[in-house]
């Protein structure tokens, strides 16, 4: 039986037991989406992920924030990579009360976004798990991959986050107010319509991705991925105002949750040249791994610790 010490050792294990075998698959584990050849021009992305109840929502949360979060951590997959969503596939175990209200809000979510619901599946539990697997498009020259940063690139983020790591923090202390901070959490937030305009069909980008478990852990992924050295300056790193607030107030270690949070969906991402959006925290050097204010890090969300 082999061990597993965390969610990057899983990784590696399935990359070098499921080799590529398809000519028509571009890029398998390893990044945000597989890869699969569409055309000569074109290519799909597909991506899964999934929800489990007091894992990545709290039993008392409504069921549109519940289905909120499904559509966005898959999305978000979508979007680092530079693709379009367009179709998904859901399954959903739920009590038999609640089936008609999930089925309402993947409606809802799925017009909300835009996209087409084309199966899935479902089953009776008391305890509630939802899966999605969405593909996307793109065409492939705007395809944007983990491996792809470069030695000079600059590293931007392209908003705040630690958030949704607060918000939840509050909700689970019973903290009066920080209402934003408690929406922050029960509605996941995707880049700005803004942010994606300039971030989508861009040839100055290298490399991205998306900020799902703290950006600690994801710059080291995407690193990693590039065989580079990713260096960040914690003092570029942004501070949304509500989190300044509350510091004052509960006198709290907000990079806790700014660096090592999860549940962020912003992207990070490099760049050729110095860009007029998302925040320049950091460059690309030669070397290996991640270095924040000239300390070695590794730290962030993993999925294999409780």
């Amino acid at each position: 039986m082999i061990s597993m010490r965390n969610e990057n050792e899983f990784i590696e294990l399935l990359k070098a037991k499921f080799e590529k075998k398809d000519k028509d698959l571009i890029y398998g584990i390893g990044d945000d989406c597989a890869v699969f050849k569409k055309n000569d021009s074109e290519s799909y992305l597909i991506t899964v992920d999934g929800l489990k109840e007091d894992i990545h929502f709290l039993k008392k949360e409504k069921m549109e924030t519940i289905i909120s979060k499904l559509f966005i951590r898959n999305i978000s997959d979508i979007y680092a990579m530079g693709g379009i969503p367009k179709w998904a596939l859901i399954y959903a175990s739920v009590p038999r009360k609640l089936i008609q209200n999930t089925t309402d809000a993947i409606l809802d979510m799925g017009n909300k976004f835009n996209i087409n619901i084309i199966g899935g599946d479902t089953t009776i539990a008391e305890n509630m798990t939802f899966t999605m697997t969405l593909i996307g498009t793109q065409k492939n020259e705007y395809i944007y991959y983990r491996s792809g940063a470069e030695i000079g690139n600059k590293v931007y983020l392209s908003s705040y986050t630690g958030l949704a790591y607060w918000g939840r923090k509050i909700i689970e202390n019973n903290i009066l107010g920080f209402d934003n901070l408690k929406n922050r959490y029960y509605y996941f937030n995707l880049p700005s319509k803004r942010f994606l305009s300039h971030f989508l069909l861009n040839k100055s980008i290298t490399a991205a991705i998306d900020i799902s478990d703290g950006i600690l852990k994801d710059a080291e992924r995407l690193a990693l991925s590039s065989n580079v050295k990713i260096i960040l300056n914690n003092k570029q790193i942004p501070i949304h105002r509500e989190l300044i607030h509350l510091k004052k107030r509960e006198k709290i270690n907000l990079y806790e949750g700014i660096l090592a949070g999860g549940d962020d969906y912003e992207i990070l991402f490099t760049s050729r040249e110095k860009l007029n959006f998302g925040f320049e925290i950091g460059k690309v050097v030669t070397g290996k791994g991640l270095v924040i204010d000239s300390v070695e890090y590794g730290k962030g969300y993993d999925h294999f610790k409780k």
